[in-house]
């Protein structure tokens, strides 16, 4: 039965009589130029009788039928597919996804839209779609143009009223459609952008919708006056050949070439839409303000360090010996024993300029740099327990300046060099031995800590972000579709994301209670981001927490917008206990209600019990009156003792 010959017919259609085949037959009829009441005969002679009527075409008929009826639904049902993305106006996290949703789903949509104006080729029966015409509706901002002709052939087949209706609407759909897309160049990253987008695309899915009004209209009328002359056909159990010789028939002649066109205009669309990016990106990378890391002297760490052997002492040895009147014998043996080593690190430690900076944002473990580190950690835990039995606590307090003076010059880790805490504590458990010219010096050169402190805040997050954007993107394990997203969209990303930090360090410049509303608003943006925006991450470190006064809930906070914050408060805590003994040696007492500056975690001023103790309230907001930190206070403040306090 394959190998019989395709029958072939005289048609009379309104332009006169053609040979044709049954083949032939099929697109004519699929195109509308024929219906089942069409006049055709066999070449071979005999009498003229309707389509319907014709044994060869009646099992295909139902399906002509539907095939028929279809052109009135279809272009509905595109529409409707259409407007799935705009689901996403509903998901703030969708919204922050929207550059990975809207690349990964960009051939879903262009198929969409491509389904929507296949539904409508024929409707212009004497202008319809070319395969290049189609294919070319693929490629960004030309579709605008190709859509605008389009329709304006539409109007062309429709009754006056309606055509003057949608050439009205022609012009503002596909300026919409240019727009949508020239979106994706000016919306942010985040959900913000998203819904820019978004809106966009709604705009122009509405507009589509209120245009296609008059169009559908017209193919209801022409379905129903089909419909008239072409009664449905009875359900057939037989199968004709035919139609599969037909289906093969077309893929063989339009379907390669078709795929063929599809693939080349496919890939002028992801040039034409993805160059733009690169460009863009490059030029705001290049307009962007970075953070250039200082180029420091060698060695970061000393070779002589290396060699001296200290043995380690536990921080809780130290916070057991704070509150004991005397330090243990075996304990002042051990600080005899260990002196010469002690002295040789001072010795180093002024005599490198470096010492101890760390310079390699991702090291590994026990090198030399993180060797050095933790033997002055060491050092210093050493000399703080030295105090307890008179040691020189001016000379600690120089070898405490001397590590600011690192944070000053190192930005990605000086805010540990800082050591504000220590140098607080040192100094409020010596203020009668400090004279009033050294009381004035200290008070300036906390005033100099504070500024320090938050430039180091700043230089941190920038410089680890700086970091961050020159070696985790090209660095970063990623598949071949996203290496080359990558590549268009590296720049683009560098830049986003020194704008986050430089809006993060804006927030971290305020205080705690000055800023914690903008601080969770950008850690809700930077939360809902995702996909390809992996980096957003790098700000979001949750390890801490933070309560709110109001209702006493426990919600995240980055350990950044804890520490600096922390920070000033030591620093106005250390200015203000200064000020403090310096009214005492004036007038003999300390004042009774001082103007004290505000705590930077809740705007209050600084909480002062007369002649015992000034503290801040600490980052969770719990007024403990003045106690300090230990293993069974679940809740602290950070305190500056007075002298007063201690006799």
């Amino acid at each position: 039965m394959k190998n019989d010959p395709v029958p072939r017919y005289v048609v009379r259609l309104p332009d006169g009589e053609v040979e044709l085949d049954a083949l032939e037959i099929f697109a004519l009829f699929r195109s509308h130029k024929v219906d089942f009441q069409t006049l055709i005969r066999p070449v071979e002679g005999g009498d003229w009788r309707k389509i319907s009527e014709e044994k060869t075409f009646a099992p295909t008929l139902p399906f002509l039928y539907s095939l028929g009826r279809s052109f009135w639904w279809l272009p509905g049902f595109s529409l409707l597919f259409l407007a799935f993305p705009l689901l996403l106006l509903f998901w703030d996290r969708g919204l922050g996804w929207w550059p990975l949703f809207c690349l990964k789903n960009s051939a879903m949509w262009a198929i969409c839209l491509l389904a929507f104006f296949r539904a409508l080729e024929l409707f212009p029966l004497n202008n319809g779609f070319s395969a290049w015409r189609l294919a070319r509706m693929m490629i960004p901002w030309w579709n605008s143009v190709e859509g605008y002709r389009f329709f304006q052939d539409c109007a062309a087949e429709l009754p006056p009223r309606s055509a003057r209706f949608l050439r009205c609407l022609n012009p503002f759909v596909w300026i919409s459609l240019a727009v949508f897309y020239c979106s994706f160049f000016l919306a942010s990253p985040d959900t913000v952008g998203g819904r820019w987008i978004f809106a966009c695309y709604g705009i122009f899915w509405l507009l589509l919708c209120l245009s296609s009004i008059p169009i559908s209209r017209e193919l209801k009328r022409r379905d129903i006056a089909w419909r008239t002359s072409n009664p449905k056909p009875p359900k057939s159990k037989e199968k004709s050949p035919l139609w599969s010789k037909f289906k093969n028939r077309e893929f063989v002649r339009s379907g390669v070439p078709d795929v063929l066109r599809f693939l080349l205009c496919l890939m002028v669309a992801a040039l034409v839409f993805l160059i733009p990016w690169r460009i863009i990106g490059e030029i705001r990378w290049d307009r962007a303000v970075k953070y250039e890391l200082p180029a420091l002297p060698e060695p970061h760490a000393a070779p002589e360090l290396e060699k001296i052997v200290l043995p380690k002492i536990s921080i809780r040895t130290i916070e057991f010996l704070q509150n004991r009147e005397t330090v243990p014998a075996d304990i002042r043996t051990e600080l005899k024993k260990v002196e010469p080593q002690l002295n040789a690190i001072r010795e180093i430690l002024w005599k490198y300029p470096t010492l101890g900076l760390r310079r390699i944002f991702h090291s590994e473990q026990k090198q030399s740099i993180d060797l050095c580190n933790a033997k002055l950690r060491e050092y210093l835990r050493w000399r703080r327990l030295e105090l307890r039995t008179g040691g020189d606590f001016r000379a600690l307090l120089r070898d405490l300046e001397r590590r600011a003076e690192y944070a000053a010059e190192e930005p990605t880790f000086g805010i540990f060099h800082l050591e504000l805490e220590t140098r607080m504590k040192i100094i409020a458990g010596h203020l009668c031995r400090f004279s009033d010219e050294e009381l004035a010096q200290e008070k300036v050169r906390w005033q100099k800590l504070a500024a320090l402190s938050d430039s180091v805040i700043s230089g941190n997050v920038l410089a680890q972000n700086a970091q961050v954007t020159e070696m985790l993107i090209p660095d970063f394990n990623v598949n071949v579709f996203n290496r080359i997203l990558l590549f268009f969209f590296a720049d683009s990303l560098r830049a986003t994301f020194l704008e986050y930090s430089r809006e993060l360090t804006d927030i971290l410049s305020r205080d705690a209670w000055q800023s914690r509303n903008d601080f969770r608003k950008f850690q809700t943006r930077m939360g809902q981001l995702g996909g390809i925006h992996w980096m957003w991450a790098s700000f979001l470190d949750r390890a801490e927490k933070i309560s709110e006064a109001s209702d006493g809930e426990t919600l995240p906070v980055s350990p950044q917008f804890n520490r600096a914050s922390r920070l000033r408060a030591v620093c106005r805590l250390a200015e203000s206990g200064i000020e403090l003994e310096q009214y005492r040696r004036r007038h003999g007492h300390f004042p009774e209600k001082p103007d004290l500056p505000k705590d930077p975690f809740d705007g209050k001023p600084l909480r002062y019990l007369p002649g015992r103790a000034l503290y801040s309230v600490d980052s969770d907001l719990k007024d403990d009156n003045g106690r300090e930190w230990g293993r069974d206070n679940p809740t602290s403040d950070i305190v500056f003792p007075l002298e007063e306090g201690k006799r």
